[in-house]
């Protein structure tokens, strides 16, 4: 197939895709709320039932006169204050929560349950979200595990129903022993029937303050971050009741009632509060708040849950993005996510600055090492040589190493100088690669210096030796960009380390791992292309001095 018959298939399909996306409805507005019989029947009775948990301290448990007491039941109180009824709880467990709201037992479901696509689907979720929590690993204190990988394989205690069973158990290999409550899983884990409790960062943090869990501690990082919702019946979508309580949330927010409920049960301060209440007192320039409904009731696409935005609901590049998840099933996050397109962006700069610092001093080296082989008495042109040889033989990522870790680690312990991870890179790419430039240079000056004895390597008579040395330097700078992915080993945050923290996030490997393949191959084609037109540059250079 020739290339122009190719450029017009693919610009073909992309005119479909966009022919696609402006035509499915993308810019469709919402309908007003409609009236809640949900809501109205609370009213009429008098009293709201609000499903909460009961065995998860500090959000929801019981003193020990067997009333409720944590964060979530006062806002529960809250709720039923701001409806002007009486509140009525009633304990649900992780197992059994949206069976009960899905039944009709309860009205309004604030259970430490996170915002998912899948509860999505069977429940309505108020925005904003209130909460968020990570998800870690409650151990005895003997244990020596640091990382998530140091407990691969082993058995841990879960609950029932957890949305972070099934994504904890396939990333890090867990076997999972399941239980109804809370209570039964820490006796398992005080029975040792398994390693640890996995399980909420704050509810574990609040574990490990009380006098009975001095034994126990949480030494992994905190993992699956997510944000928690309050949720009323499927039905209940697009009503007024979903209004009324998004509006008590996002008011909350705003006054600070959520960070105040944190600190007041004991709780680690947050992140997540910390940022909403910022974004839900941020003011435009006329002092109207940013985040407000529109003409329709819904609220801005910067101030709801990003997972959960469509096509319909967005516009633009990122409405096209998201079109392009829904209907093709491709979760380009870059498009759409605007956290996710800055760090793609940052890491591709960084990879570009990296690649490009590293190829002008591998050449530059490549150049003054052969010029002083070449030109050198016999003692200084073996050391170089012996030099320009380790440089090529020892790998990349072990000189990374060794300076970074074994160096770095004794400038700073001696003279407290901290080496720049980038530098360090820069450094151990252009050693490595000008080391193999030394020698294709090298190469080609032995067939020069046949026909001509007297021959001296400069700058004048560089362009002479390119016959033969060209695809050796192209070698080494197509080899030298796709070494770039390697200085992530020391937090170089370059494409590779931006493309893994995505898929940590979003789960697409599939599509970032073949953009990743897209853009290195891009990127080397860009220096393959660079290089050819400095090649056509220097012969010309020589043509003109002949």
């Amino acid at each position: 197939m020739s290339r122009s018959l190719t450029r017009r298939l693919f610009s073909g399909v992309l005119l479909l895709a966009a022919l696609g996306f402006f035509s499915s409805g993308a810019w469709a507005t919402n309908t007003p709320f409609m009236a809640s019989p949900a809501l109205e029947s609370i009213r009429s009775r008098g009293e709201v039932v609000i499903g909460v948990k009961t065995d998860l301290a500090p959000f929801g448990s019981v003193d020990s006169a067997g009333k409720p007491i944590g964060m979530e039941i006062e806002m529960a109180r809250m709720l039923a204050d701001r409806l002007g009824v009486r509140l009525v709880t009633k304990g649900v467990s992780a197992e059994n929560r949206f069976q009960r709201l899905e039944q009709g037992n309860i009205d309004i479901l604030l259970a430490t349950a996170a915002d998912t696509k899948e509860r999505r689907t069977i429940a309505t979720a108020i925005e904003p979200n209130y909460y968020a929590e990570s998800v870690n690993v409650l151990l005895p204190r003997n244990t020596k595990a640091k990382e998530w990988a140091d407990i691969r394989g082993q058995t841990l205690c879960a609950l029932q129903g957890a949305y972070f069973n099934k994504p904890i158990s396939q990333r890090h290999i867990i076997e999972l022993q399941m239980y109804r409550n809370v209570r039964d899983a820490e006796l398992a884990l005080r029975d040792q029937r398994c390693a640890g409790f996995l399980y909420t960062q704050s509810a574990l943090q609040y574990l490990v303050k009380q006098p009975d869990w001095a034994d126990y501690v949480i030494t992994l990082p905190p993992t699956l971050n997510a944000p928690w919702s309050i949720y009323v019946h499927r039905a209940e979508k697009g009503t007024e009741f979903e209004r009324v309580l998004g509006d008590m949330v996002a008011q909350w927010h705003r006054d600070r009632t959520l960070i105040t409920l944190e600190s007041t049960w004991g709780l680690h301060p947050t992140h997540f509060l910390q940022q909403a209440h910022a974004l839900w007192t941020q003011k435009d320039a006329q002092g109207r708040f940013v985040c407000e409904r529109d003409e329709q009731g819904q609220w801005p696409i910067e101030c709801r849950n990003k997972a959960f935005i469509t096509s319909e609901q967005a516009s633009g590049v990122k409405g096209f993005g998201l079109w392009i998840k829904e209907t093709l099933g491709l979760p380009l996050s870059i498009i759409y996510d605007p956290f996710d397109a800055q760090r793609y962006l940052f890491g591709a700069l960084w990879t570009l600055a990296l690649s490009a610092l590293s190829i002008l001093s591998a050449l530059g080296l490549g150049y003054w090492g052969a010029k002083c082989i070449l030109s050198g008495a016999a003692i200084s042109a073996g050391a170089v040589r012996f030099v320009a040889n380790f440089a090529r033989m020892t790998p990349p990522l072990l000189q990374m190493y060794l300076v970074f870790f074994g160096i770095g680690g004794l400038l700073h312990t001696t003279f407290n100088i901290m080496l720049s991870p980038f530098l360090v890179a820069v450094w151990a790419l252009s050693f490595y690669h000008g080391g193999m430039i030394v020698f294709t240079l090298l190469e080609s000056a032995a067939l020069k210096l046949k026909a001509n004895p007297g021959f001296q390597l400069t700058f004048t008579t560089l362009p002479s030796l390119m016959e033969h040395s060209t695809i050796g330097i192209r070698t080494a700078i197509n080899n030298l960009t796709k070494a770039t992915t390697i200085a992530s080993a020391i937090a170089v945050p370059e494409l590779l380390t931006a493309t893994i923290a995505i898929i940590a996030d979003q789960g697409n490997v599939d599509i970032m791992m073949n953009l990743l393949l897209v853009v290195f191959y891009l990127l080397s084609a860009f220096w393959m292309t660079s290089l050819f037109w400095v090649e056509r540059k220097f012969l010309c250079a020589r043509q003109e001095t002949h």
